[in-house]
């Protein structure tokens, strides 16, 4: 019931809507006609027979109201019909009679901005023309003074050439004061155009008040929609997108990622559109020109980046060489890419501050691979102990520009981020190894592989830990004869602590070399020296 009292309520409205516009349309036919009538009239009036014979100005008056009347009837006739019928003339045209000019279409629709700009520059414009003018009669005035003194010099010629001579004179001063005439006028509308200009800022701050009372509030307006379009718009993508069902969807995805994409283009698309729909209903055709100009133009220019374009389409799409979620190496350093936007994130948790932004353009000439959990972000983090170089140090900064170390003995190092990489530089913080070789003398030959080992395995075991400041620092400790060296039986001595031992590294390797020599002064056991035998040769 409801509905069809609604249905019925708006059926009556309209009739009446219509009604009142059919009375208004009457009304108008009727005025119309009265003055197409006396139109007509006027018309006939002027092309009845003269009493009288006129003179050629007359004639030439008469023609030419004759033609205006005539023309201004045909426009009256013309809006007379198309308001009676409802249809325009150019629409019963056919293809080959409504041939499209685009020179003159193109010159219809600038012509508004260049009536503004000659408006805008008349004043500057009149003034320089004045001023030409002024040096074109002070060279005048110039040009007579020079000639009249040239012909008084020849005044005393008689005869025909001295009548002669005293005409030209009559003639250049004639001339020069004509010009000393204009010149004096011209002075004169100078400074009445300097008086009229006013103070310097009084045209400044008039131009200013007419902008926005007219067409500066009419751009202010358009502005606003454009802004207020697109704000409106992404807040309620942004409410969408907070919904139960749009917050499981997985964003990642090629379709989220296609459904991303076209809101982005016509949310633009919907805010100019508001922007020129405010212009058009100003009525401000300057202003919707140069938008028109400039959505064209920007256009146009877009056309040759379209390859580009369509490459960071596909980026946007997450179907480009750089995919959300993948590892990518930018500058040396390992990074892992966001959400991909305009601007894209690329995140190192490793790293302090590791977060940069990278636009699309650049990311494009990047790629990326998937990542496996198990790889490293960076081989260290602040607070490890690290050999780099050779040398030990503690980490205690790392940035994406720089890491700095601090050695033993508190001095610190700095290096680039890049370099440090490129050192491959040995983590000791979870757990590390000491190597050292030691040999002794061949006469334990027969005890070598045996006791030997088994002696300095012990004693080491016993000992290592007191260089350590508790001793579960201490994984395992293991002897191993190494290599029937030159002069010497070597041994291996392998060691592996964990990390929290790692400050003490270089301590522990010159501690197990100071056991041995202290083991082997304990058993009496010889350690040798590099031997080097010298043959010298025979007298020939």
């Amino acid at each position: 019931m409801r509905r069809l009292l609604l249905i019925v309520f708006l059926s009556v409205s309209s009739v009446f809507a219509n009604n009142d516009v059919d009375e208004k349309t009457a009304d108008t036919l009727a005025k119309l006609w009265e003055v197409i009538v006396d139109t007509r009239s006027e018309l006939a009036e002027i092309r009845k027979p003269a009493a009288v014979a006129l003179s050629e100005e007359e004639t030439a008056s008469n023609e030419k109201r004759e033609a205006e009347l005539a023309a201004r009837l045909a426009g009256l006739k013309k809006q007379f019909d198309e308001l009676a019928s409802g249809i325009r003339e150019e629409d019963l045209q056919t293809a080959d009679e409504a041939k499209l000019d685009l020179k003159e279409e193109f010159q219809d629709v600038l012509r508004p901005l260049v009536k503004e700009l000659k408006k805008a520059t008349e004043r500057p414009r009149e003034t320089e023309e004045l001023r030409e003018r002024e040096q074109r009669l002070v060279d005048q005035a110039e040009l007579a003074e020079e000639a009249l003194a040239r012909l008084s010099r020849w005044g005393e010629l008689n005869g025909g050439a001295g009548k002669e001579i005293e005409k030209l004179q009559d003639l250049w001063k004639a001339r020069q004061k004509d010009a000393q005439g204009q010149l004096a006028a011209l002075a004169v509308q100078m400074e009445q155009q300097n008086s009229e200009r006013g103070p310097l800022l009084e045209p400044v701050s008039d131009a200013f008040g007419k902008f926005f009372k007219g067409r500066g509030l009419s751009l202010i307006k358009a502005v606003a929609a454009l802004i207020f379009t697109w704000v409106a718009l992404r807040w309620l993508w942004r409410m969408t997108c907070r919904l139960p069902l749009i917050r499981r969807q997985d964003h990642g995805a090629f379709g989220w990622r296609l459904v991303e994409l076209t809101m982005v283009v016509a949310t633009v698309c919907l805010a100019a559109l508001a922007a020129l729909l405010v212009l058009y209903f100003s009525g401000d055709w300057l202003l919707l020109t140069v938008f028109v100009v400039f959505l064209v133009g920007l256009g146009w220019t877009a056309k040759s980046t379209v390859p580009r374009t369509f490459e960071q389409t596909k980026m946007l799409l997450n179907l480009g060489p750089v995919r959300k979620g993948e590892r990518l190496t930018f500058e040396g350093v390992p990074w892992e890419v966001g959400t991909i936007g305009i601007y894209t994130e690329l995140r190192n948790t490793e790293l302090t501050g590791g977060l940069i932004r990278m636009s699309i353009k650049r990311l494009s000439t990047l790629r990326s691979r998937p990542h496996d959990p198990a790889e490293a972000w960076f081989p260290s983090k602040t607070g490890d102990w690290v050999l780099s170089g050779g040398n030990l140090g503690k980490v205690v900064m790392q940035t994406p520009e720089y890491v700095q170390l601090v050695r033993l003995g508190g001095a610190r190092e700095t290096f680039a981020t890049p370099d440090f990489l490129s050192m491959a530089p040995v983590n000791l913080s979870k757990s590390f190894r000491v190597k050292v070789i030691f040999g002794i003398d061949y006469a334990l030959q027969g005890i070598a592989t045996g006791e030997v080992v088994e002696f300095f395995k012990a004693q080491l075991k016993l000992r290592v830990v007191d260089l350590l400041e508790e001793r579960d620092h201490l994984n395992t400790i293991n002897v191993e004869f190494h290599a029937a060296a030159a002069s010497s039986l070597d041994y291996a001595i392998l060691a592996d602590f964990k990390g929290s031992a790692a400050s003490r590294y270089n301590k522990i390797e010159r501690g197990i070399q100071r056991i041995c020599v202290d083991i082997c002064n304990e058993k009496g056991w010889v350690i040798p020296f590099t031997q080097v035998t010298i043959h010298q040769a025979g007298d020939q």
